[in-house]
């Protein structure tokens, strides 16, 4: 049954919670051609936050980003904070949340005892938005880690150790729906598509790729009904 709060027409309500990648997602969908294309960047006053397409209502919620420096448990928590500020007791009937692809450090990210650090942080952070979403009676998808154009060497084992413990994760739950980012926008060594980036020095995706990654939402918000 849907839960939607007054003025949502009954609306299926699903919070978007990101931050670059998801918030470009947004302006995709909701600027004109011309800006979506070639002038994302630039913070034009126009609303952007809500998607509405059928039954369903979507809801940009942008998430403060973890602190790469802070260990688990205190990983994430800021993060935590400011999803909750912005979800708790509005009654959304699911929630998306996925980290951003910086948040794996490819360039910084240098020697396996960091890399480890990073993984029990982030795998933490996800079992407690998990308890959150239970809390809020939320419907949960999880995006696994994006696909970048030049991997380094340690973020790209992070990433492919991380995507196999949320399979593993939504697996043993039962009530997490995987979105498989990483699947979708990858090619057949593990890097972004040249063809779904931005351009070659920006890792961020085009409309192509958010074409891709709708179609999929599509299927996923399908099997929460």
């Amino acid at each position: 049954m849907m839960r939607g709060a007054g003025g949502t027409d009954g609306k299926f309500r699903v919070a978007m919670a990101g931050r670059s990648v998801m918030g470009h997602w947004f302006k995709f969908w909701n600027f004109p051609e011309v800006l979506s294309r070639y002038a994302i960047y630039i913070p034009w006053p126009i609303p952007y936050q809500v998607r509405v397409k059928d039954r369903y209502r979507l809801e940009y919620v942008r998430i403060v980003p973890p602190d790469p420096d802070q260990a688990n448990p205190s990983y994430g928590k800021e993060t935590l904070t400011s999803l909750r500020a912005q979800v708790e007791g509005k009654r959304y009937d699911a929630m998306f949340f996925k980290l951003c692809f910086v948040d794996f450090r490819d360039r910084k990210l240098k020697d396996e005892t960091t890399k480890q650090k990073l993984f029990d942080g982030m795998t933490s952070l996800i079992t407690d938005v998990h308890a959150f979403a239970r809390e809020e009676k939320a419907k949960l998808i999880l995006g696994n880690a994006l696909p970048v154009l030049k991997p380094g060497e340690y973020a790209q084992r992070l990433r492919r150790e991380y995507n196999k413990w949320i399979g593993e994760y939504a697996g043993r739950s039962g009530d997490i729906a995987v979105f498989d980012l990483f699947g979708l926008l990858a090619d057949d060594k593990g890097n972004l598509r040249s063809d779904l980036a931005r351009n070659p020095f920006d890792p961020h995706l085009n409309k192509k790729a958010y074409s891709i990654l709708e179609k999929e939402l599509d299927i996923r918000l399908s099997e929460l009904r």
